[in-house]
């Protein structure tokens, strides 16, 4: 059992999103962090690790694929577990193994979608 909430970072440019991605985890229990793109999202990832990252793939200054290969280079926060959410249909038709992460979720999302994946995260921990 978990003494302390899941640590979430949420990767995501859109701040209408981002924002009610924050309310609503952190209704559900979860510690969050933001980042409004993939290099906000490293410089976070040296300082803190989350235990899922929340990923949007189309972002601007570093894209959520430029991301995903930094971090696996520079081995940034290795444990955590990354969840894409994205429109992006070459992220959404791809088996998640085949890019490397946990879990994809098609935007528009349903919520109970989306914490069903990051709660599957958690708790295969």
């Amino acid at each position: 059992m978990r003494d302390s909430p899941a640590r979430l970072l949420i990767v995501e440019d859109d701040d209408v999103i981002r924002e009610v991605l924050v309310f609503t985890l952190a209704d559900e229990g979860y510690a969050v962090e933001t980042a409004a793109d993939g290099q906000a999202a490293l410089e976070q990832l040296a300082v803190s690790t989350p235990d899922v990252i929340l990923l949007d793939m189309m972002l601007p200054v570093m894209d959520g694929w430029e991301f995903l290969t930094v971090r696996q280079q520079r081995q940034l926060a290795p444990e955590a577990k990354v969840v894409i959410i994205s429109a992006s249909r070459r992220a959404t038709h791809v088996p998640p193994a085949e890019l490397g992460v946990s879990a994809v979720v098609a935007k528009p999302f349903d919520l109970e979608h989306l914490l069903g994946a990051i709660q599957s995260c958690v708790t295969r921990g």
